[in-house]
């Protein structure tokens, strides 16, 4: 998967695995889950694979205003 360009990125789902962000956004997997345990953006675990907040990544990232849908 390419990196997206800016304005693409509203083509991901609103939850993404760590992988997908990590290949969209460029930021890696490792560091997107520490992000989560320390709260910066939300993600939930299902089994043993986690999902990531799409709008939470990208306000982080500066790709999106927090709060902008």
């Amino acid at each position: 998967m390419e990196r997206f360009r800016l304005g693409e990125y509203d083509t991901l789902p609103l939850l993404i695995t760590p992988t997908t962000a990590e290949a969209a956004i460029g930021i890696s997997a490792k560091h997107l889950l520490r992000m989560v345990e320390r709260g910066e953006i939300r993600g939930v675990q299902i089994g043993r694979r986690w999902k990531l907040n799409r709008d939470d990544l990208l306000a982080v990232c500066g790709l999106r205003d927090k709060g902008a849908a």
